[in-house]
């Protein structure tokens, strides 16, 4: 059952990935995670409140939290990156 659950995770990861694509976002950045990082610009002021309420039963500030996971594995532009020595994991 975890393996299952892991792999639909990986899915829809990948989803999030192609549609932020699509609407000429980075390919390693997820849909919540730009929705944050253009949080104070529309449409994603008005995007983000929306994909935080949907995820709340499975996460809290979901949006948030893909931002910050985002920085810390290193898929942002180099100029967004967190600094390595802030981070535990290397590029």
């Amino acid at each position: 059952m975890k393996k299952l659950r892991w792999e639909l995770l990986q899915v829809l990861y990948a989803v999030s990935r192609l549609v932020n694509a699509i609407f000429g976002g980075w390919a390693d950045e997820t849909i919540s995670g730009r929705c944050w990082r253009l949080r104070h610009r529309k449409p994603w002021c008005w995007l983000r409140p929306v994909i935080d309420w949907l995820v709340t039963p499975l996460e809290r500030d979901h949006c948030i939290n893909a931002y910050l996971h985002e920085l810390l594995v290193f898929r942002r532009p180099p100029g967004e990156r967190m600094p390595a020595h802030l981070s535990k994991d290397k590029p």
